[in-house]
């Protein structure tokens, strides 16, 4: 028991020396720009898993695209972009409570009695509130493929619309679109559409990211080149 005591308070005194100077300070933290973080994303053959094995220990922030918060629930396998996520187990702090210490979680989904569900490797992590962001201490994952997530596009609650194909007038080209009923408007909102045919993505074909207030994407005819008759969707 003095053992575990002892061991929390070295661990606590590190992340003080840390946080000194203010990690809300964006000069004293690192931001994480990756999209592909979210807990939405499925992690699919043949794109190359995120891995944070060589990530410097640290102080960062989710921004824009990559999201904003850790989620605080157990993702999937295979989801934000990596094989084995990382995710937060514990809540997220107030502003008066200052640098709080964590435990992250890594989901292998190996099952058993004796194993953790959704974390079966932990790590220790620090996080502050700065207002309208939160900032986290991280360090490296053990090995890969495992990455840290983020928790920040909305979820919908009706499915995307696709239209069918729109004609120019001059008939000489064509595309879809795609539109995202969500009601409520903010400037950090992003949401993150990606074409499949029959099911599966063509890397020729761009994921488009639509920044708050736009709702609707378009798809060009001249990328159907090499999906005739297959089924376009969205997801």
């Amino acid at each position: 028991m003095f053992g575990v005591s002892l061991a929390l308070v070295v661990a606590f005194a590190a992340f003080s020396n840390a946080f000194n100077p203010d990690p809300c300070d964006p000069l004293n933290h690192n931001e994480l720009n990756e999209p592909h973080r979210s807990t939405g994303y499925h992690t699919a053959y043949p794109e190359k898993p995120l891995c944070d094995l060589h990530m410097q220990a640290g102080w960062y922030r989710f921004t824009s695209l990559a999201g904003g918060e850790l989620p605080t629930s157990c993702p999937k396998r295979l989801s934000c972009g990596t094989v084995v996520p990382i995710w937060m187990n514990g809540a997220h702090p107030s502003k008066a409570d200052g640098v709080v210490m964590r435990k992250a979680c890594a989901n292998f989904e190996t099952g058993g009695p004796q194993v953790d569900h959704c974390c079966e490797h932990s790590l220790s992590i620090g996080v502050k509130n700065c207002g309208n962001f939160y900032v986290y201490y991280l360090r490296a994952t053990p090995s890969c493929p495992m990455a840290y997530c983020s928790d920040a596009y909305p979820m919908l609650k009706t499915p995307p619309t696709m239209s069918n194909p729109i004609i120019a007038s001059n008939n000489k080209s064509f595309h879809f679109t795609c539109h995202i009923d969500w009601p409520t408007h903010d400037p950090e909102q992003r949401f993150e559409v990606i074409w499949t045919f029959d099911g599966k993505e063509d890397p020729n074909v761009m994921p488009q990211v639509l920044h708050d207030p736009q709702r609707t994407a378009k798809l060009d005819g001249r990328h159907i080149k090499g999906h005739l008759n297959t089924n376009v969707a969205v997801k």
